[in-house]
Parts: structure tokens; C-alpha cells; sequence
């Protein structure tokens, strides 16, 4: 176990080196491709898993947090300019008849349907359902904010069914990219904080790895307080509206209700 680990940890120490030689013009030019391909490809993206977590890493270990993280949220801007018009474009249709009802799918259990309905219709009532653009902003940069849940099923249920203006979703996305700079630096200071405490050899006088990495991390008062202020906030309200759509259906109503998308 020692032996192995010992040729996992020199495996990472190379490919950190290397990333380590490699432009910010040569990185950009990697992420954003692969990024419009995994974000605007359903199935690809399932397949690739959390390739957000390597780019923190990939940045960070050259450009460090702080001027890591502001890079990392502009390259955030693909997503109104690029994807959400992607997705709205070709999922539209398709998540519509997921939805429906009517329809069956071999390789969709009913159960898996069934809560997808439930949590839709929650969200339908929440954001489509209003007539205030002001409202449905405020959800995207909830959204944006929230820790708890993966961004991209935002994206993808805002542009396939929420019918939210485009210009609505981008300005408040901007306003979110910004506020959610918290949330980004916490993974900033978290992954790649993590990953240079694992690999520090040197002498921690018996601290543990949580306290070598708090130490790493070296959280401002101010960066703890808008991260619980913008994260927590964001959090308790999608995980309140997600418990109300359960308990309503445990309560035998709205269980099976779906709108498509006319």
C-alpha cells in the first residue's frame, strides 16, 4: 500500500508539473471545447463525470486561488452565451416527452420518471409559473449560488423548461457569476488545497489532514461569512422547495401532474 502510494503520489506531482508549464491561452483553449462538448451533449457529459474539479486543479496549480477563481468564473460566461442556447435548441423537445405522461421509455423506470415530474412541477409553479422576471432571475442566481446541487440540471431544466427570456438569464447570470464567487473559491481552496496537502512531505508535527488543509485553505472571516451568506441561503431554499414537492406528494396530491411545454 505504501509502494503504491507512493507511485500514485509521484504520478500527480508530474502531471501538476506539467500543468504547471502550461500557458493560461494553451489551457483556455483546451477547457472551453471540452466544455461546450460535456455540457452541451447530455450522454457525453455522464460519461466524463466531474471534469470541473480537474480544471480547478489544472488552473489553480498556475495561477493560484484568488486569480484561479476569477478566471475559472469567466470562463462561466460559456454557459449563456453557448450552452443554454444549445441545450434550449436541441432538448427542448426531447424533455418534453420525457415528461409527458403518455409516453414510455424502455430504459426510464416509472419510479425515476415519477420524481422527475415531481420536483419539475415543484420548479414550474415556482419559476414558469410567474409572471415576474424579476422572480425568475433570482432563481437563476439560486441556483448559480447553491452548493448542494450539480449547476448543469439548472441549466438544463431552465433552458428546456422553465421558458425564461434569454436576456433575463444572462443579465442575472452575470449578477450570479459574481456572487457565486464565493462558492468557487471555496472549491478553489478546498481541491487544490487538499491535493497540495497530500502531497507535502514535509514534517506537520502530528496536525491532521483536516488541519493541515484549514491551514492550506486559510479561510478569511469574510470569505466564510458571504459563502455561508450566498451558499446556505441558496441551499435552504432549493432543499425547502424539494421537501414541500415531497411532502405534497406524500400527501397524495401533484404526484403525477406534468405540463409540457406548448
Amino acid at each position: 500500500m505504501y509502494t503504491s502510494g507512493k507511485v500514485v503520489q509521484k504520478v500527480v506531482m508530474t502531471m501538476r508539473d506539467f500543468f504547471a508549464s502550461v500557458s493560461l491561452f494553451q489551457l483556455i483553449c483546451l477547457i472551453i471545447p471540452i466544455q461546450i462538448v460535456r455540457r452541451g451533449t447530455l450522454p457525453i457529459y455522464i460519461f466524463l463525470g466531474p471534469l470541473s474539479s480537474f480544471f480547478i486543479l489544472c488552473i489553480a496549480v498556475n495561477h493560484g486561488y484568488y486569480n484561479g477563481t476569477l478566471i475559472y468564473q469567466f470562463l462561466k460566461l460559456l454557459e449563456p452565451f453557448v450552452i443554454f442556447p444549445l441545450i434550449r435548441y436541441v432538448y427542448t423537445n426531447f424533455t418534453e416527452s420525457l415528461l409527458d405522461p403518455q409516453k414510455n421509455f424502455w430504459w426510464l423506470s416509472d419510479t425515476v420518471r415519477r420524481v422527475v415530474q415531481l420536483y419539475d412541477r415543484a420548479w414550474l409553479d415556482q419559476i414558469r409559473d410567474q409572471p415576474s422576471s424579476t422572480i425568475q432571475g433570482l432563481h437563476v442566481i439560486a441556483f448559480l449560488c447553491a452548493y448542494s446541487v450539480n449547476d448543469y440540471l439548472w441549466t438544463f431544466w431552465l433552458a428546456t423548461r422553465s421558458r425564461i427570456n434569454w436576456k433575463t438569464y444572462t443579465s442575472y447570470y452575470i449578477v450570479g457569476i459574481i456572487l457565486e464567487y464565493p462558492k468557487t473559491l471555496f472549491k478553489f481552496k478546498v481541491y487544490a488545497g487538499a491535493l497540495n496537502v497530500a502531497l507535502d512531505e514535509t514534517d506537520s508535527g502530528g496536525s491532521s489532514f483536516l488541519q493541515k488543509l484549514l491551514v492550506e485553505a486559510d479561510f478569511s472571516t469574510l470569505e466564510l461569512l458571504s459563502f455561508c451568506l450566498f451558499v446556505g441561503a441558496s441551499d435552504l431554499y432549493i432543499n425547502y422547495i424539494h421537501m414541500k414537492a415531497i411532502n405534497s406528494c406524500c400527501c397524495g396530491k401533484g404526484c403525477s401532474r406534468v405540463e409540457p411545454i406548448e
